[in-house]
């Protein structure tokens, strides 16, 4: 991606500049926004628009203007540059909106598929990107989920959340009036208006492209192409659960007949089992006809991405799964035997040592406990580095480790009514409990029975398996077995509640549990010589083959060490 570009010295400016620029951007903008600035170094094409961006911010910096002068300059900038800017449809777009044309404005860079759109990114602080779910999609991303559509003969295509217009300038269209489009943040329609004018100077048209909130609107019209990415945002409703897939599920109702529908998504949303429902109605109302792994992240985002393209009409048996480099043929109906509908890509041999462990499944940890670390609610403020009069040592995700825990580095006064989240204290103060890393893609769990506070980057698990002990539990979760499989099925960089709900675990006896309990004991103490030990009688207690070891083993340590 464009980002290998970047020298470090350039980072190191813009990040010089970030300051300054938030403080006089916020100053207009909403305050309560966190103040770090994501510079999207996977939506550059051209290592010359790092130089332009520089002098943007630069700007800002010595003028003070706002976000809404600078997109407005800018769109003056690239209409001029298209030679349209004294067009009655340019000037109509140009009054749509209220910023102020600077007279010092440097010359946009050439070969850059949506400067607007980049520059605004640079512009917003992450508060607001998580809160709207406002990561532009890179065009080679758009190129990709655009391939399979055959926008000819006047198809229309559709933009539901469209942003600056990264999907519709992707579309290989005969005519601008087969594009549609909607956002709910005017600047990002202004932005679209005028990307679509400069792609088609020679054409006298008015986008459709609407500011309004496509999940609260009314849209009667069916479209035969719909593509986006729509908000990733954490906000929910009891009406259809996360964003996206409310967004999703809306637009397939909109698709006309024969058409298609291609959606960006986070890779979370094929394994984790709160998006069941999600994949089920996937799986149930449409033609799944391909699923596309990425590499990349967003600037920002931690999660991967992945795109589901989909037909109008359930029927296909299978569908091709993708991750640039290999294609091959899914069985729909493997993915549908699953209760969950889990989309699990793995290859044959990976899915008979996870069918392994899943035949000696006779107990899991849904009648456990589970509660969540503590959240200050301003972190600056509450925690600190020495432990002061009143004082308690907390946990975070650092302090995690295989069996046992760090010291404390973070001491806070324990005063729940001025905490903005807290479980019941009863968890917290525990005789015994397992403290886990909550932001990890691997399992990491360790044994507490000194009462501590943990952060909410330290999750708590208090246990309840027949025919097991605290510390039994704990090996097995620390096993390579459940490791191994955790990573296989779930795809997240986070350890999440209703993922260690799914964990197998299987039955023992006491002889077993005794062994077991001895040899953690061991550990705890330090005497880390026995988890060898440990790692095998766990792997005899799911009866794996000597053969299905090895490929477990040289799945998680590659280089074949610990």
């Amino acid at each position: 991606m464009a980002g290998k570009n970047v020298s470090d010295a350039t980072l190191r400016n813009w990040q010089r500049l970030n300051s300054d620029v938030e403080n006089k951007l916020q100053h207009r903008a909403n305050k309560s926004c966190s103040r770090k600035r994501i510079f999207p170094l996977e939506y550059i094409q051209n290592k010359d628009t790092l130089l332009f961006i520089e002098q943007v911010l630069l700007l800002v910096k010595k003028r003070g203007v706002t976000r809404y002068d600078i997109i407005y300059s800018l769109a003056v900038k690239l209409l001029e540059k298209a030679g349209i800017a004294d067009t009655r449809r340019a000037r109509l777009t140009l009054l749509e909106f209220s910023g102020t044309l600077l007279s010092e404005f440097p010359a946009p860079p050439a070969d850059e598929t949506d400067i607007l759109g980049l520059v605004y990114q640079c512009l917003l602080c992450e508060g607001e990107k998580n809160k709207n779910g406002s990561y532009y999609t890179p065009p080679d991303v758009t190129t990709e989920m655009l391939s399979d559509f055959d926008v000819s003969d006047g198809k229309t295509f559709f933009d539901p959340c469209c942003g600056s217009g990264a999907f519709l300038l992707a579309a290989k269209v005969e005519s601008p009036l087969q594009l549609w489009g909607c956002d709910k943040d005017h600047v990002a329609v202004f932005m679209a208006k005028v990307n679509l004018l400069c792609r088609y100077p020679d054409c006298d048209f008015s986008p459709r492209i609407y500011c309004f909130d496509y999940l609260k609107a009314k849209m009667e019209q069916k479209f035969d192409f719909i593509a986006t990415n729509p908000p990733w945002g954490t906000e929910k409703s009891s009406r259809g659960g996360e964003r996206f897939s409310r967004f999703f599920r809306r637009a397939a109702e909109q698709l006309a007949e024969g058409g298609k529908i291609s959606f960006l998504f986070p890779e979370s949303v094929l394994g984790i089992k709160s998006h069941a429902e999600f994949r089920r109605f996937l799986l149930e109302n449409t033609s799944l006809e391909k699923v596309r792994l990425y590499d990349g992240v967003f600037s920002g985002v931690m999660t991967k991405y992945v795109s589901i393209c989909a037909g109008k009409a359930p029927g296909k048996t299978h569908f091709l799964l993708s991750d640039g480099k290999f294609d091959r043929q899914i069985a729909v109906a493997d993915i549908c035997k699953d209760s969950d509908c889990t989309f699990c890509f793995v290859s044959e041999e990976k899915r008979k040592i996870l069918d392994q462990i899943n035949s000696q499944r006779h107990f899991d940890l849904s009648e456990s406990t589970f509660a969540l670390g503590i959240v200050t609610g301003d972190n600056k403020n509450k925690l600190f580095n020495t432990q002061k009069a009143g004082m308690e040592p907390v946990i975070t995700g650092k302090e995690v480790c295989r069996y046992t825990l760090s010291p404390a580095v973070k001491f806070l006064r324990y005063d729940r009514d001025t905490l903005q989240q807290t479980a019941p204290e009863m968890y917290y103060r525990a005789p015994e409990k397992l403290v886990y890393k909550f932001i990890s893609n691997q399992l990491v769990f360790a044994y507490d029975n000194a009462g501590l506070l943990c952060l909410n980057s330290a999750n708590i698990l208090i246990p309840e398996i027949p025919g097991m002990s605290i510390k039994t539990v704990l090996a097995f979760l620390n096993s390579d077995v459940l490791r191994y499989y955790y990573q296989e099925m779930f795809k997240d960089v986070k350890i999440l509640k209703g993922n260690l709900m799914q964990l197998p675990f299987p039955e023992i006896s006491p002889d077993v549990a005794v062994e077991i309990d001895r040899l953690t004991d061991y550990i705890l103490r330090g005497c880390d010589a026995f988890e060898k030990d440990l790692q095998a009688l766990i792997y005899r207690c799911y009866k794996l083959s000597s053969e299905q070891i090895q490929l477990v083993n040289n799945t998680l340590y590659p280089e074949g060490e610990r």
